[in-house]
């Protein structure tokens, strides 16, 4: 497809185009397929917001490679530019089993490798056998099913499994791990899997690169789907795509601890907050920038801040858009442990450690418990009957608990791990 076609056809945004916005599946992943001239650059989010405008450098294509045709200026101290990753890919694009737009490349031959046509699903769930999400040998992500659905940019998200626990990666550092919609597509389809794995005991969600968690909503995508006339984001992501995303799995079971390094802010901020634990590094700066952009927070960074910290330094972060420093969010409680940055696999091994020795039902148990009851009054507490303690006390994990401690040996947790992911499943609990 030439580039005045590919125009014509009005695909020049990846994962967050417009017939994507009000889309609740799952979204197919593919190759791009013709690599063109890029004139969108990502806009970070809370970046954005609390330093100023970010330099952002046009770009030229060479060959099949996107290159800066000049480097980023900042025109302002105290700003940030980051190296640029497009945003606005413009590339043949097919709308599988649904529409071929006009000029498409005819349909790619089957599949002669992995036995099946193109669109033809893999099965259920991630590549369990070896417990990645990423089909290293094609270059794809988390291709379970490529169609029906866009074809789109390749993974945003990666996951692994490493024993029993899952490691959760937002994969866009050269934006800083900003959130489009395609992230939050594949993030859902993670979620589901590491919860109905009864392998994986603990989630580990961490971003990639060394300068960012996560910077939060993609800002380019943001404007381009309000030119295309989405309406403004605001609290929930019901009806998006990605729900129900981490920060409204009210009934997730398994505990879900953020390593966080450099930028968290924004919808990364509150994605930290829906997190069990938290262990960052020296370099964590948390914030939630939103009202500078006449937005707000609205993946629960209202609530949830409002509820784990102090309520006048919450009112503060909130009003403002102020950024804290890591010791500064040890010191409202929102972070469990600080380390320096060369010490932060360490800690997280650490506390992973600690985790595993727990009884799996013992810790959805005490996980439910506490989030369940924390609107409740102590003696209603008492008295509600909580689905995970039920599941406690009908497997053996007490008896065993008991018996390895007094036979002085590691006990032997063999219950399943199931249990309700859906935010129906607990209406009116909170997941921190």
């Amino acid at each position: 497809m030439g580039m005045a076609e590919t125009a014509a056809a009005g695909m020049a945004g990846m994962a967050g185009m417009a017939g994507m916005a009000g889309m609740a599946g799952v979204v197919g992943v593919t190759e791009v397929t013709e690599v063109a001239r890029v004139t969108e650059m990502a806009h970070v989010a809370g970046v954005t917001a609390m330093t100023g405008v970010v330099g952002v450098a046009p770009v030229a294509d060479v060959g099949n490679r996107v290159e800066a045709a000049n480097p980023v200026e900042v025109t302002n101290p105290g700003q940030v530019a980051e190296p640029a990753e497009p945003v606005g890919v413009a590339n043949s694009v097919t709308l599988a089993g649904v529409v071929k737009l006009a000029g498409a490349e005819p349909a790619p031959a089957p599949d002669e490798k992995w036995g099946r046509q193109p669109g033809e699903k893999r099965g259920p769930g991630l590549d369990e056998k070896r417990g990645l999400g990423r089909d290293e040998k094609r270059g794809r992500g988390l291709d379970e099913g490529r169609g029906p659905g866009l074809e789109v940019e390749p993974s945003t998200v990666r996951y692994e499994k490493r024993g029993a626990v899952a490691w959760v990666t937002l994969n866009r550092p050269r934006v800083l791990n900003a959130m489009n919609l395609q992230m939050h597509a594949e993030l859902a389809r993670v979620w589901d899997c590491a919860e109905a794995d009864d392998e994986v005991r603990v989630v580990v969600l961490t971003g990639a690169g060394e300068r960012a968690f996560s910077v939060g909503q993609d800002l380019t995508e943001r404007a381009r789907l309000t030119r295309e006339g989405a309406g403004p984001s605001s609290f929930g992501s019901r009806g998006l795509p990605g729900w129900p995303r981490l920060t409204e799995r009210f009934g997730f079971t398994k505990p879900v601890l953020a390593r966080v390094q450099g930028y968290a802010l924004g919808g990364g901020f509150e994605l930290a907050l829906a997190c069990d634990i938290v262990v960052a590094s020296e370099t964590a700066q948390f914030g939630l920038p939103e009202v500078r952009l006449g937005l707000v927070p609205g993946a629960g960074g209202v609530f949830r801040l409002a509820r784990q910290a102090p309520l006048k330094a919450a009112m503060g972060q909130l009003l403002t858009g102020r950024r804290m420093d890591a010791f500064t969010a040890a010191r409202y409680g929102l972070v469990n442990e600080v380390v320096a940055a060369d010490r932060l696999d360490a800690c997280v091994d650490g506390w992973l450690a600690d985790l595993l020795e727990a009884s799996p039902l013992a810790a959805q148990a005490v996980k439910e418990a506490a989030l369940q009851s924390l609107d409740l009054p102590l003696e209603q507490a008492f008295r509600t009957r909580f689905s995970a303690e039920e599941r406690r006390l009908a497997s053996d994990e007490p008896a065993e608990g008991v018996a390895a401690f007094v036979q002085k040996r590691p006990p032997r947790w063999s219950a399943r791990l199931a249990g309700p992911s859906s935010p129906e499943a607990h209406q009116g609990g909170e997941h921190r």
